[in-house]
């Protein structure tokens, strides 16, 4: 509407200035040319106007029409913004996907009761990327740009994803490759803008064997990162000395008692790096169990103690107690103890993963 206005009132002046400046032409005649310049143009003006013409005009890709009023769209404001160290509670953010937070609260409540610290929500939101549930070591999830839509409502996001290549080794364990960002702005939602992918070639750019590694830093082809269950920083192991045992024998476990299951472990160096226990049972009531592993050296640490989870269970564990420099090799026993007579169940099968060393 606007263009329309505007090429019509320049053409117009353009026939009142020709017919001032015909000299020789009576009154009436211009008065005659103006109507006729109205009546005949009209449609041509529309359509130049329609066909993005404009009758010469330049369209401002900038400019938006409400009602005959003309506003400026506005370009996204780019955000400063900052990580917040975090630990996902198990099961959260196994799905790729962007989560905002708005309050302490809902952000208490997705990590397990208790928000992690350095979000001030008097001026801040904060915003959660996972990736999904991953191999680990090796997945990086990071949030590499964030703007502000010109409304202030949405929180435009850009993403990327490094995961392992081929010649990397990861372990049996799986992680949800996340990163969690604080900044200052308050918009209601959150729409990925872009995001890019890369791989980690272990062969040409991992570590050498002892060298230090990290999820970041992983280790050369046929090495194992060891120690990430306990840490952030590892060392480079040959992939010889890690290996998974496992007892796929199923059967009832006792109700109101303990059962008992062992195996051997065999073919490692001597003491562990890395201990990861996995256990799958089905139960009635799963908060009346309690779950420890015993390894070759006689410490017992807690696996799952009495927790309101669902059936069935499916554990994948870091069982916290062993030392680092406990033995490997040998027999593993596997407690599960029902506390509450009544209820039954099964242990369909459990084995221990482990990263060892030479003492």
């Amino acid at each position: 509407m606007l263009a329309r206005m505007i090429a019509r009132t320049l053409l117009l002046a353009l026939a009142l200035a020709a017919c001032d400046g015909a000299s020789d032409a009576p009154t009436d005649a211009g008065f005659d040319a103006t109507v006729a310049l109205d009546s005949a143009t009209d449609s041509a003006i529309d359509s130049a106007v329609d066909s993005g013409a404009d009758g010469g005009l330049e369209r401002d890709a900038g400019l938006e029409t409400d009602g005959g009023a003309v506003t400026d769209a506005g370009q996204p404001t780019e955000l400063a913004f900052r990580v917040v160290d975090a630990q996902l509670p198990e099961g959260a953010g196994v799905a790729r996907g962007l989560e905002l937070f708005t309050s302490e609260a809902a952000l208490a409540a997705y990590f397990g009761g208790v928000a992690p610290a350095g979000v001030d929500f008097s001026r801040e939101h904060a915003l959660l990327y996972t990736e999904g549930d991953k191999p680990f070591p090796g997945h990086l999830a990071t949030v590499t740009g964030l703007a502000l839509s010109a409304d202030g409502s949405e929180l435009l996001v850009d993403t990327a994803h490094r995961e392992p290549g081929a010649s990397c080794e990861t372990l049996g364990l799986r992680r949800v490759a996340f990163q969690l960002v604080a900044f200052e702005a308050t918009p209601t939602r959150a729409t990925e803008r872009a995001h890019a992918s890369s791989t980690f070639d272990c062969a040409t750019s991992g570590g050498a064997e002892h060298a230090a590694c990290s999820e970041a830093m992983l280790c050369g082809a046929g090495l194992i990162c060891g120690n990430l269950t306990r840490g952030d920083a590892g060392l480079c192991y040959p992939a010889a000395l890690w290996d998974t045992f496992t007892d796929p024998t199923e059967g009832a476990l006792t109700d109101d008692g303990v059962t008992t299951r062992t195996l051997m472990a065999s073919g490692l160096a001597t003491v562990d790096v890395d201990v990861i226990a996995y256990v799958e049972l089905t139960h009635a009531d799963p908060s009346e169990l309690r779950i420890t592993l015993t390894n070759p050296s006689g410490n017992e640490v807690v696996v799952f103690d009495r927790e309101p989870v669902a059936s069935p269970v499916r554990l994948a564990r870091v069982p916290v107690g062993f030392s680092g420099d406990e033995d490997v090799n040998g027999e593993w026993t596997l407690r599960v103890t029902d506390h509450v007579p009544g209820n039954t169940g099964t242990l369909t099968r459990w084995s221990v993963e482990i990263v060892s060393r030479w003492d």
